[in-house]
């Protein structure tokens, strides 16, 4: 099935390392809850693109993988189960874990929640640990009523608490002297609602200041590197 991918995971996209504010907190306390809970097998991540989503299953993931290292795990993006058929819907029973990305496609094709349905209803039979992420929670009725869906948890924005915490993470990480002006003159970005976006600031700036002007970072330097990013 050259659809299926088996799970990568990255060590550093741990629980450890998400980082959270107040509004947050919740999410990743549910994700960990889910995992201890022997009863319910479906989670349901949702919040805009950038918000943390993919950290957040893979931190699953590796913890599940950390209690049992020999389970097996698979990620398959929901839109792709139009192309299974019933015996190889049937070869999902070997995976502990089924992480099922861009979940919205449930709303532009109702076919796909029939072979959803169809493989929850496997998967929680057989206590088959499922989580599905999507930008969006969808309606009661594109998932079977019938499905113990008690866990779905709403990834909040990026508001400027948890902007401040980002960048000082990752200019740690990228080995970035970055002033406390400069970073508040990027948290200020009413634009920014992507992580990887953050990312590609801090290197824009950091390439910027040891490549092209050679200057240690300021203010300035920071208003004339980040133009586009104003626009």
């Amino acid at each position: 099935m050259d659809h299926i991918n088996t799970f990568s995971l990255d060590i550093e996209q741990s629980f450890e390392t998400f980082i959270t504010n107040k509004t947050n907190q919740k999410a990743v306390h549910i994700s960990q809850t889910f995992i201890k809970d022997k009863q319910h097998f479906i989670l349901y991540l949702y919040g805009n693109k950038g918000v943390g989503k993919t950290h957040l299953t893979n931190a699953i993931a590796l913890e599940m993988q950390n209690d049992l290292p020999t389970i097996k795990i698979i990620r398959i993006k929901v839109n792709d189960l139009l192309s299974i058929n019933s015996s190889q819907l049937k070869s999902y029973i070997q995976y502990s874990l089924i992480i099922l990305d861009d979940a919205d496609a449930l709303y532009t094709n109702p076919k796909i929640a029939d072979v959803l349905s169809k493989l929850l209803h496997k998967c929680q039979k057989l206590k088959i640990k499922i989580v599905l992420n999507g930008c969006i929670l969808p309606n009661h009725f594109m998932l079977d009523h019938h499905l113990a869906l008690k866990y779905k948890v709403r990834i909040s924005n990026l508001d400027n608490e948890l902007l401040h915490k980002l960048l000082d993470k990752f200019s740690m990480d990228m080995d970035i002297q970055l002033p406390h002006d400069v970073r508040s003159f990027i948290s200020n970005f009413t634009s920014i609602t992507d992580v990887r976006e953050i990312k590609a600031i801090l290197l824009r700036l950091k390439n910027y200041a040891n490549e092209v002007v050679k200057k240690p970072i300021s203010l300035e330097l920071a208003k004339e590197s980040l133009k586009v990013f104003l626009n």
